[in-house]
């Protein structure tokens, strides 16, 4: 899938740390932002996730876990990949500058 583009961002991701709900980010310029897995999950952009041509979602939030937590966290100064702790072991690409566009933390608003 082509993953939609975002304005370039100034921003790294410097780093990444699992809490027990949520993932928290820090960016280079020292903020953090928090996603909780539940709301990754449920925007996750693959072609399972979300048709292709339209966008719309085809996975019901209501059909994931509340619980569900990353297996293994991957990421570099622009993405992260997420493998997802579930039966299928679903995979989720996040794009840093998605990710910034997105944020719902308090800091960032």
């Amino acid at each position: 899938m082509a993953y939609p583009t975002y304005p370039m961002i100034d921003l790294e991701i410097q780093s990444v740390d699992l809490q027990p709900s949520f993932l928290e980010l820090t960016w280079s310029d020292e903020t953090t932002s928090r996603f909780h897995y539940i709301w990754l999950r449920d925007n996750c952009l693959c072609d399972t996730c979300h048709h292709p041509q339209t966008h719309q979602k085809m996975v019901w939030l209501k059909n994931i876990q509340n619980n569900i937590r990353p297996r293994t966290v991957k990421n570099t100064t622009e993405i992260i990949d997420i493998t997802w702790d579930e039966n299928s072991l679903h995979h989720s690409h996040f794009d840093a500058a998605w990710l910034h566009a997105h944020c719902y933390s308090t800091e960032r608003r």
